[in-house]
């Protein structure tokens, strides 16, 4: 069961890890925050890995419970006011963003990163010739949540790049294409050089052909529209949400929401389907997949929806959801049984928590322990809204 008092965490970080679960299958590994389970399923321990299994946890444990202190270095802890100086115009326009996502008060493998490679001088030195550096911070104490200057933009960064796990460490240009994305790595500050060096050149590289690919698709005309589209849609379906230009690439296949709404070329079911692969979905690509499949029957609007609440993090965010799932709810066809119990889980958790409207919130948490789960903590918060 949620506690009530937990509300703003389940809000605030829907996305983030769960600070011990998180340590333990170490960096940058995604947990389930809202219930503190991974939503792969529970960790087995492997045979003979008792050892295996107490290092990271004792880590956790002693880096929780010593914070570390700021991490050395100009770092910047506003992203917006990091990114104005890189622009043009801006005190350091022509660099690059460094950004580093992370729990400085109880991740543990962020903590090392910083004494390992961010607090050495060698790094600092060459890191400010190329980048401006970027901290953004999700502490778990008091003191230090409040030196954080806007938080809820912070949340917002997360969801927008994909950070699933901390640290992540993002290479951004000015314009915020993610040129690299990396994480802990062991070796000391001369070897993280060399790797981010490497990620920068071959990111470069692949932003540049992105762009050629999104350039050719912005001038083509007539039939040679398709032809240009379909190249940055199997692009995009190859490299994935997280490579250099994808960005670009996105908004090149969501052109067909506009060339083709009514789905006639079948252009938007394609563009909805390649979308939903990569995870970004949003209030506008759930519009299409209702469009395209409005009752379920391919399972595009429940994938739209699944995703939709999973990168909630504002009660703005869940007012907003709630009529979908209630939509969803009375078209009354399930595709996927773990999508489908999320969105019910969320809903009953949210209609109660957040709504203050038991009936329904009872009502999907019925349809959740129909569905049937493994998970534990999901069960019990399920059985608990519905015998309320």
């Amino acid at each position: 069961m949620i506690p009530e008092a937990w509300l703003p965490v389940a809000l605030a970080f829907l996305q983030n890890p769960e600070a011990l679960l998180a340590c333990t299958r170490g960096p940058a590994q995604a947990t389930d925050p809202l219930l503190g389970s991974d939503p792969r399923g529970p960790v087995e321990p492997r045979p003979n890995s008792m050892k295996t299994l107490l290092a990271p946890i004792l880590l956790c444990l002693s880096t929780t419970a010593l914070a570390t202190p700021a991490v050395d270095g100009d770092w910047v802890a506003d992203f917006d006011a990091a990114q104005a100086l890189v622009q043009k115009g801006g005190a350091h326009e022509g660099k690059l963003l460094l950004v580093d996502f992370t729990g400085s008060d109880w991740c543990g493998w962020c903590i090392r990163l910083h004494d390992e490679v961010f607090a050495h001088e060698s790094w600092q030195v060459a890191a400010a010739k190329d980048y401006v550096l970027v901290s953004l911070d999700f502490p778990h104490s008091a003191k230090l949540k409040a030196e954080v200057p806007n938080p809820q933009r912070n949340a917002e960064l997360q969801a927008k790049y994909g950070v699933k796990g901390f640290p992540t460490i993002l290479i951004l240009t000015p314009d915020g294409e993610v040129l690299g994305r990396t994480g802990y790595r062991a070796g000391g500050p001369d070897a993280y050089w060399k790797h981010m060096v490497d990620l920068r050149t071959k990111g470069e590289e692949e932003l540049a052909a992105n762009r050629k690919l999104v350039a050719t698709l912005s001038a083509a005309e007539g039939d040679a529209w398709v032809p240009a589209w379909q190249a940055v849609v199997d692009t995009l379906r190859r490299s994935g949400a997280d490579r250099p230009g994808s960005g670009l690439l996105i908004a090149g296949v969501r052109e067909a929401f506009v060339r083709d709404p009514q789905n006639e070329l079948g252009l938007l079911a394609q563009a909805v389907v390649v979308s939903l692969s990569i995870g970004q979905a949003d209030a506008e690509l759930l519009a299409a997949a209702i469009h395209v499949d409005p009752k379920n029957e391919a399972g595009l609007r429940e994938h739209a929806l699944h995703q939709l609440v999973q990168a909630a993090t504002t009660k703005a965010d869940v007012e907003a959801a709630m009529p979908h799932i209630a939509a969803f709810h009375a078209v009354g066809k399930r595709w996927n049984d773990e999508h489908a119990l999320k969105i019910y889980l969320l809903g009953a958790y949210w209609a109660k928590s957040i709504l203050n409207d038991l009936e329904t919130a009872k009502v999907y948490a019925s349809h959740g322990l129909e569905i049937g789960t493994k998970n534990a903590e999901y069960r019990a918060t399920l059985e608990s809204i519905a015998k309320s």
